[in-house]
């Protein structure tokens, strides 16, 4: 997920606005202010680990027959990959194609484009959400699991699908849409600090820089690139991910407030 110039920082100004003009850059900074013993009150204010969000979904989920749900989860699924490589304003029958369902059954999950974008949007930051809870739980037990965290972040083409909902999302979003950008927010600070404790990290990196960070090494790389340098984009991941690394860094330039 994106804040800089050109990478996407509309989207995530538009999801972590909250509707008072406060960016997702600044509630971050300050839940990365907040002492650790303030966390939990963060969390509950961001609705704890069950959310409305997921409250809602799993029971829309339960309500529907598993071919249907099935179906329902593939168009999410191939929305997604059609938003990060065309953007979101690609065509829906090219999305039911590409889904092998009928136009029909598209229009009766989703009834118009925004209820499309707005559930990629939710089901992604659910992704994060769940990745970081299971990477905080796993961290003491399972040697990789920060790296396996970084991996899944990598593999959601977070840079690039940022980009294409930047321009899609309404200026006012919902709150169930709020509500898990500001958890997934949490999340991603308390994972981040607890791999700090265990050394896999760097001590100086916060999680609007390590959000920043895959964001920009997943940014989608123009045409030239891809056709004479296929590896590349793989390559920058693997140059980024290794400057989080805890061994020899280099200090960071002092933040200066605005």
């Amino acid at each position: 997920m994106l804040f800089l110039e050109g990478v996407g920082i509309d989207f995530w100004q538009k999801t972590y606005g909250g509707g008072n003009g406060a960016s997702f850059l600044e509630k971050s900074l300050k839940l990365e202010s907040l002492p650790s013993g303030n966390l939990s009150k963060a969390r509950l204010a961001a609705g704890e680990r069950h959310s409305p969000t997921r409250t809602i979904v799993e029971r829309h989920n339960r309500s529907m027959r598993s071919d249907a749900l099935q179906r329902r989860e593939t168009i999410l699924r191939t929305a997604r990959e059609l938003f990060a490589q065309h953007g979101a304003n690609v065509a829906m029958d090219v999305i039911a194609e590409r889904s092998n369902v009928g136009i029909g059954t598209l229009y009766r999950n989703f009834a118009a484009r925004p209820e499309l974008v707005e559930e990629v949007t939710v089901t992604t930051l659910q992704e994060i959400l769940d990745a970081a809870h299971k990477a905080q739980a796993d961290l003491s037990t399972d040697q990789h699991a920060w790296s396996n965290f970084l991996d899944q972040l990598v593999n959601l083409n977070l840079g690039a699908l940022s980009e294409a909902l930047g321009t899609a999302l309404p200026s006012t979003l919902s709150t169930r849409v709020l509500t898990v950008q500001r958890q997934c927010a949490i999340a991603v600070s308390e994972v981040l600090e607890a791999a700090k404790g265990f050394n896999l990290v760097r001590a100086d990196l916060n999680g609007v820089e390590l959000i920043t960070v895959i964001g920009a090494a997943t940014r989608p790389l123009g045409r030239a690139f891809k056709d004479q340098a296929p590896q590349l984009q793989e390559r920058l991941v693997a140059i980024m991910l290794d400057g989080l690394k805890p061994e020899n860094t280099t200090a960071l330039p002092v933040e200066k407030s605005l």
